[in-house]
């Protein structure tokens, strides 16, 4: 009989935090009187992988504990199972888990995610690839690509703000073309981010209307703007404040098509989601989540 409750656990994210937080809420979940199955993960598309085979095998509860990234493969491993998701934030972002209102702290995380009922969100999708927070395009996946990397992947929580500033001295406003239902868009943008649950880049809350159960998407377009006008404009993300900006529209679609002059780099989930053109779509109720 498969166990009711796997924790899969990605040793190094968080710069080794989600190792230490995975350790406090296992031991948290034991003195609960819960058998655990802790799986400790070694490569890229191993939490995506266990996460299927668990779900397969009629696991009731799939923790995981790591980055957004190790987020992103548990919810494709997921995906339109029985078996229910549970996020222990032991990432840079946490986003996810922030949403789904689990508790910083390992051990009240622990006891949410055994103790917690479930329901079912909404899944976006963009290349074959399902995402449970935001996909971007133009200055969002820049961003993401350089705190992926190099020095600012160490940064812990400053990483994003890291991969922010770097951004910004380099990047430039692609043309983009999205289409979202009957509304239409051309011209110069610095990103363009289609949320499903409206936070996402460790805690910017780009679509502060966004619902996981809506069976539509969020897309923040921001215009091209001079760096001045930025740094005025991202810090106000953080509280959702941003959608005040002359620069910024909201549009809402249960579909998005984005094209551009030439392929541009995707980000979901804070990971790769290959490149434009592409159209961005909602697979309603496709995740079980604690």
């Amino acid at each position: 009989m498969a166990p009711a409750l796997t924790l899969l656990v990605n040793p190094t994210a968080g710069g080794g935090r989600a190792r230490l937080v995975a350790l406090e809420a296992a031991r948290e979940i034991r003195a609960l009187g819960h058998d655990l199955d802790v799986r400790v993960t070694a490569e890229r598309g191993e939490v995506e992988r266990l996460a299927r085979e668990a779900a397969v095998s009629a696991v009731a509860r799939v923790l995981v504990c790591g980055g957004d990234g190790t987020v992103h493969e548990a919810v494709n491993g997921l995906a339109g199972s029985g078996t229910a998701l549970g996020v222990l934030p032991g990432g840079r972002g946490n986003d996810l888990a922030a949403t789904l209102g689990v508790p910083l702290d390992p051990a009240a995380a622990a006891r949410h995610l055994v103790r917690g009922s479930t329901r079912r969100i909404d899944l976006g999708v963009v290349n074959g690839r399902r995402f449970g927070t935001t996909a971007g395009v133009g200055f969002d996946a820049d961003v993401a690509t350089r705190t992926n990397r190099g020095i600012w992947r160490r940064a812990g929580r400053f990483s994003y703000v890291g991969g922010i500033l770097t951004s910004l001295v380099a990047f430039r406003a692609p043309r983009l073309v999205v289409t979202a239902g009957d509304e239409r868009r051309d011209g110069r943008y610095m990103l363009c981010a289609v949320s499903n649950t409206g936070r996402y880049g460790g805690g910017v809350l780009i679509a502060p209307e966004a619902s996981a159960d809506d069976g539509l998407l969020d897309v923040c377009l921001i215009a091209n703007a001079s760096r001045l006008r930025l740094l005025r404009i991202l810090p106000a993300a953080y509280r959702g404040e941003h959608v005040r900006a002359r620069e910024v529209e909201m549009l809402r679609a249960p579909a998005v098509e984005i094209m551009t002059d030439s392929p541009l780099p995707i980000v979901a989930d804070g990971e790769p989601a290959g490149e434009t053109p592409a159209t961005i779509s909602v697979e309603r109720a496709a995740l079980l989540v604690i």
